[in-house]
């Protein structure tokens, strides 16, 4: 058998696509498809996100139920969660930081909404007659400094994969703490399904702790952002507004 040839796969085709497959060489890679228009193909570098985004899921039960089915072994799993993590360390990790909704925004919300009252509060104290729409240019103006979700996601992915004790209390590297989870369920369970549930109950937790740490520490950077508004920039906003600069420099200055 070459290493490239299919060897063994778990498929699953309602509620959502699930593809599973087992190659010659111990590698492995999931297709997921949710059939609500967002669709991922897995490289064998992503097969434990893969593993934990089926998990995760509302077919995960199913899957579970799958893999006895299609005979698919304890050591067959291992086997690929290992080689995708030679491959590429921070594999599972893209999940448990929020995944696509962190990764590109759209799951981040009103991260400017603290600022946002205090602005208006601040020019409404001044005798501005429209608050919230000279706040709204003000945080337009700031959001200019302001890094992507992706810049933060990925800064935070990299030292994780490094050392997972600045955000939670597991210690060690990710690629530590994902054989440490591989060794305590292989202790404890034969049974490949048993195995990998126990594999989504010692990593899956974590999400909530990373995804969490993701918003700190994005959130962190919108202050900087605000930090950053200069002269020129509350200038522009009172040309805008007609609101007088002197008002709008104070508010900002007393915020910051």
């Amino acid at each position: 058998m070459k290493d490239w040839e299919l060897k063994k796969d778990v498929m699953i085709t309602e509620p959502a696509y699930v593809h599973m497959e087992l190659y010659g060489d111990g590698e492995g890679a999931f297709s997921l498809d949710s059939k609500t228009g967002w669709a991922w193909y897995g490289d064998t570098d992503d097969f434990l996100l893969g593993l934990l985004r089926v998990g995760d899921s509302t077919v995960g039960k199913k899957f579970l139920d799958k893999l006895k089915e299609e005979n698919i072994t304890k050591k067959e799993i291992i086997t690929a969660i290992k080689k995708s993590l030679e491959k590429n360390p921070s594999d599972g990790l893209y999940h448990l930081l929020g995944d696509n909704s962190t990764y590109i925004g759209f799951g981040v919300y009103d991260e400017w909404s603290d600022i946002d009252y205090r602005l208006k509060e601040c020019l409404e104290e001044k005798g501005v007659k429209n608050p919230e729409d000279v706040a709204d240019e003000i945080i337009g103006e700031a959001t200019y400094y302001q890094p992507s979700t992706k810049e933060v996601f990925e800064r935070m992915e990299k030292e994780l994969t490094k050392d997972m004790s600045k955000y939670t209390n597991k210690r060690g590297s990710w690629k530590d703490v994902v054989n440490k989870a591989i060794r305590v369920c292989d202790n404890k369970y034969r049974e490949v399904d048993k195995f990998v549930d126990c594999i989504y109950d010692e990593l899956l937790p974590l999400r909530e702790d990373l995804t969490k740490a993701f918003h700190e520490q994005y959130e962190s950077k919108v202050y900087d952002a605000f930090q950053k508004l200069n002269d020129n920039d509350l200038k522009k906003v009172s040309k805008e507004t007609g609101v007088d600069f002197s008002k709008i420099k104070a508010c900002v200055s007393e915020i910051r």
